[in-house]
């Protein structure tokens, strides 16, 4: 991780000594973006929030969350903008995707234009190992405090008419493609009718509204039966935006593809493709029988290329590793344009937002998106790109 900091320091001097004459800051900037797996996504996210520090002292800013100085620029250096990221599988403790408790996640994310979090319930290697190794590496006084960023899952809200994922469709779980105008995000912001968004957001867009509190984090779940929201709600300062809100997250725990050679059939990539609101302990057991006998890749699985001496008719994640690549390189807007069918036109960003779904959810996996990337990226709203307050 020191050598990568000093890296990207040096080659930034680098640039600028190879052409002193060059004016930078009439250029466009250099993009960094990053795809961080497994401890991997703990170098990553260290790394930006030291370089934050080393080309921006001002960025540690101070405790108020409601100064400028903590929500720093994308820029890095003289030449560098970091752009997005993508954590896959990351062994990172769970805990800091809560607000309210000082961590490297949030310093680092605040940096970030994009980012997404690929994760899975049946990922042995960080429900056993990690866990158990890296405990005391994030303190808490709740069972939460060792389970894994990686492990997180997506669980309908109980206030909802489908109240277990067994029978809901899978795809971006907050957009209900069958509203009117072409779609709608759900259970964005708290509000008493219960109506779609768009309303508030034309409003705010005049000008006339602020931002609600939101219930994203309804959603998400490191226990089975208890959401972040009740987690967060213990500790975050009333001014402060939770984090997790800054992730579009794709669960794949059921995440399967064809077989090869056989495409009537399916078989998971990440676990046995159960469809179960929540694995049992068997299930772990099982699974754990999979990984060592290396029947299935718990950890790793979502960059399988396909036939194995150990499983021939094992499938390649396709789908997986289009998602993760293709938000890293292009980013959502041109990722989602290639993922659209023919009829889909530039004027059209819903039904390519419905193409996300659709793909996702013939792959059975489960996708949260981020309130930040429908605004920006579906409505054009680009003042939804603020840092500040989290």
């Amino acid at each position: 991780m020191p050598d990568l900091v000093e890296f990207i320091r040096q080659l930034d001097k680098a640039v600028l000594a190879a052409d002193p004459s060059c004016d930078w800051a009439k250029r466009d900037r250099v993009k960094l973006s990053f795809i961080g797996h497994s401890m991997g996504g703990f170098v990553v996210t260290n790394t930006v929030r030291i370089l934050s520090d080393v080309f921006d002292t001002q960025s540690i800013g101070s405790l108020g969350v409601a100064n400028k100085a903590k929500a720093p620029s994308p820029n890095i250096g003289n030449i560098f903008s970091i752009g997005r990221l993508v954590l896959v599988s990351p062994d990172i403790p769970a805990e800091t995707i809560i607000s309210g408790r000082a961590n490297f996640l949030s310093s680092s994310l605040r940096r970030f234009q994009e980012t997404y979090l690929f994760s899975n319930e049946g990922d042995m290697a960080l429900k056993l190992a990690a866990t158990a190794a890296n405990y005391a590496s994030f303190p808490s006084k709740t069972r939460e405090g060792g389970h894994r960023l990686g492990n997180v899952v997506i669980r309908m809200p109980e206030r909802s008419s489908a109240s277990s994922n067994k029978g809901v469709p899978y795809g971006i779980v907050n957009f209900n493609a069958d509203a009117a105008d072409g779609g709608q995000l759900m259970d964005v912001n708290i509000r008493a009718t219960g109506d779609g968004v768009e309303p508030e957001l034309l409003a705010r867009k005049a000008g006339r509204e602020k931002r609600k509190a939101s219930s994203f984090l309804d959603y998400l779940h490191i226990l089975s039966r208890t959401s972040l929201t009740s987690r967060q709600q213990e500790i975050i300062d009333p001014d402060e935006k939770p984090i997790a809100e800054l992730f579009t997250v794709f669960d794949c725990t059921d995440y399967d593809e064809p077989i090869p050679d056989a495409p009537a059939l399916r078989s998971g990539l990440l676990s046995r493709s159960l469809k179960k609101r929540s694995l049992s302990l068997w299930d772990y057991v099982v699974l754990t029988s999979d990984m060592l006998t290396g029947k299935i890749d718990t950890h790793g699985g979502y960059f399988d290329t396909g036939n194995t001496t150990t499983r021939p008719q094992k499938p390649e994640a396709k789908l997986a590793k289009r998602l993760i690549y293709g938000l890293a390189c292009l980013g959502f807007s041109p990722l989602i344009a290639s993922l659209t069918s023919s009829g889909a036109t530039a004027e059209d960003p819903k039904l390519r937002l419905k193409a996300l779904s659709l793909h996702c959810a013939d792959c059975h996996i489960l996708v949260l998106l981020a309130a930040e990337r429908y605004y920006r990226d579906i409505l054009g709203i680009e003042d939804e790109g603020d840092r500040a307050g989290y």
